[in-house]
């Protein structure tokens, strides 16, 4: 799924007057659960606004210091390639 494929998602939530987050779209998104386990190409299905490294990089003003802790953050939940992993 595509940011483009989720925004029906998104756009009926707000139709229908819930609150666009992530809570909520995953809940609607995954009734059954989410998949296991979570994976990056799971979260970048996710529309852009609800992707969970998206969520912090304006707090980070150095394009550096975002990508070295994002990785980190990504590193840490298992979701970061392994290639990436081993140049570290």
């Amino acid at each position: 799924m595509t940011d483009e494929e989720a925004r029906p998602l998104v756009d009926w939530m707000r139709r229908h007057d819930i609150p666009v987050t992530r809570e909520n779209y995953l809940a609607l998104a995954y009734p059954e659960g989410l998949p296991r386990p979570w994976t990056m190409e799971h979260e970048m299905e996710l529309p852009a606004e609800l992707q969970l490294w998206r969520r912090v990089r304006p707090l980070f003003a150095d394009e550096k210091e975002f990508v070295k802790f994002r990785d980190s953050f990504l590193a840490e939940k298992g979701l970061l390639p392994i290639a990436r992993r081993r140049k570290r």
